[in-house]
């Protein structure tokens, strides 16, 4: 029975990193369509090509932001146990609590 979840918790990190990625290439997506929104290549305007920059940067920074804050609580997490302060006794994997 402990199979399971032995192989489980191998393929969490590299869910985990999928997910990740997939995060990455969402903002990505994001940050090239704030950066075309309204934004005319025939245009010659300096100040609308800044903004057009500055809307794709902070879409990119936002999702990076994101992922990072992310990361932080993966890490504390884990070094902390994997349980929170407010928990009761219990297997928190198995979802057995307080046995």
């Amino acid at each position: 029975m402990t199979e399971p979840a032995q192989n489980t918790d191998q393929r969490r990190p590299r869910t985990l990193r999928w997910i990740m990625l997939a995060l990455v290439a969402w903002g990505v997506w994001l940050a090239v369509g704030a950066y075309w929104y309204r934004f005319d290549s025939d245009d010659q305007d300096p100040a609308e090509a800044a903004r057009a920059v500055r809307r794709g940067l902070l879409v990119l920074g936002c999702t990076g932001a994101f992922l990072l804050f992310w990361i932080t609580a993966l890490a504390l997490r884990a070094r902390r146990g994997g349980h929170a302060p407010g928990d009761p006794p219990g297997d928190r994997r198995s979802g057995r609590r307080g046995q």
